[in-house]
């Protein structure tokens, strides 16, 4: 049985994307003059799936195995790390602008996995508190 967002949940997944959503823009216009390997949509796009991807296995693993949740975490970020660095790999590639867009990119993972932290804690305080 997984874990239910309740409305104090749901407000905050909601100020969490238009903060993203302002954050797009903001970064757009700032690099709106590089011509970089992958778009700035699809950085956020990529960062905030493999966001999902983690939070439905730690939703999943906080609901049934309360034991190992902790392994279960740096398992998940472990792949998400992985996933990041095969992502980058052909950025390092080009030999134009590479330094910038690694950087975005590795700053967006930053941002989403202080996001993922944030929410696993809520999850797990939620669960502790059943």
């Amino acid at each position: 049985m997984g874990i239910i967002l309740d409305k104090i949940m749901i407000n905050k997944l909601i100020k969490w994307i238009i903060s993203l959503i302002v954050l797009l823009i903001i970064h757009y216009f700032w690099f709106c003059d590089y011509v970089f390997y992958y778009s700035l949509i699809n950085d956020y796009v990529f960062c905030a799936t493999i966001c999902v991807f983690v939070l439905i296995g730690m939703n999943y693993f906080i609901s049934n195995k309360k034991e190992h949740i902790a392994n279960s975490f740096f398992m998940l970020s472990f792949l998400q790390m992985i996933a990041v660095l095969i992502f980058v790999l052909p950025i390092l590639q080009v030999k134009e602008n590479k330094e910038v867009e690694t950087l975005n990119i590795m700053i967006l993972y930053l941002i989403f996995l202080f996001f993922e932290v944030g929410v696993i804690y809520e999850f797990m305080k939620k669960k502790q508190n059943k």
